[in-house]
């Protein structure tokens, strides 16, 4: 009996170690999209994209053309929405074993829109296309893409998942060929990042975001930390996409910018920016 116990002990702590960990379910602290403000661009623009960080109700849109209609930004498939910034600490050292993300998206005609694309991002669509043949539904439904052994094709560090710039790109297409506007909407996504660190052992290292915010309630300031490229201008809209506050910049506003914006009610609201010609949307909340 007594060698019973020690046998399954040891395969107990053998086991201990070796098993994956995991970080996550995470939601993007920032949003954006392909092309965004290119009028000659192909692909139907995202309508409120930043709104993909929660599970609200409240949806980025894109309406997208009867195909094979596409001129501009009335088209039968979307730009590419990215969500990233996810904030991952994976401790370096450890091996990345697979990537989960889920996707609550919705259809206002379901028997005709899919993925197009749905891959890692990484300041670019990479990897292996987890594109569903699934119909998006006219409820809210989630679709899970990958999981704890799939590395979606592409050559996965620490460095990788921790950067600011890892997330998700997803694209839906309409294959209706009536020639009615369909709306494809995504509600929330959020990723989870499956890891093994040989010994269970974690140490935390939290990335930083492309657009640092720190809102003073007392004072109504607003400060933002733009940490690569220029800020061009910058808008704050609350959760209802209502805009409250709009500023431009025309010369080199440096690492700190303080704005003094009109007194807000406690919420989440979102700031999207224009860096460096890039379309940026993060969020803060008053307290």
């Amino acid at each position: 009996m007594r060698r019973s116990i020690i046998f399954f002990a040891a395969i107990l702590i053998s086991s201990r170690c070796c098993y994956s960990q995991s970080q996550g379910p995470f939601n993007p602290m920032s949003a954006s999209y392909s092309a965004a403000g290119c009028l000659a661009c192909p692909g139907s623009d995202w309508n409120n994209f930043q709104y993909v960080s929660f599970p609200d109700h409240l949806y980025a849109e894109s309406g997208l053309a009867s195909y094979p209609q596409c001129f501009q930004a009335t088209c039968f498939y979307s730009r590419i929405l990215y969500s990233f910034d996810f904030g991952f600490s994976i401790p370096q050292g450890a091996t990345i074993m697979g990537v989960s993300a889920q996707v609550l998206r919705m259809s206002t005609a379901p028997a005709d829109v899919t993925d197009s694309l749905v891959q890692l991002y990484t300041g670019s669509p990479v990897g292996t296309n987890h594109a569903s043949t699934t119909n998006w539904t006219p409820n809210p439904m989630s679709v899970i893409y990958g999981d704890s052994t799939d590395t979606w094709g592409y050559n996965l560090t620490p460095d990788t998942v921790n950067s600011s710039q890892f997330g998700l790109a997803v694209m839906a297409v309409n294959r209706n060929m009536v020639g009615l506007i369909t709306t494809a909407a995504v509600d929330h996504i959020e990723m989870t990042v499956y890891y093994n660190t040989g010994t269970g052992i974690l140490t935390q290292t939290k990335s930083s975001s492309v657009l640092g915010i720190h809102y003073d309630a007392s004072a109504s300031i607003l400060e933002l930390f733009p940490r690569e490229g220029k800020l061009n201008s910058v808008k704050i809209i609350d959760s209802k996409g209502i805009e409250l506050f709009h500023a431009n910049f025309y010369e080199a506003t440096g690492e700190r910018i303080g704005l003094d914006i009109p007194r807000i009610d406690r919420g989440i609201y979102f700031v999207i920016a224009d860096i460096s010609g890039r379309i940026i949307s993060n969020r803060f909340v008053a307290e």
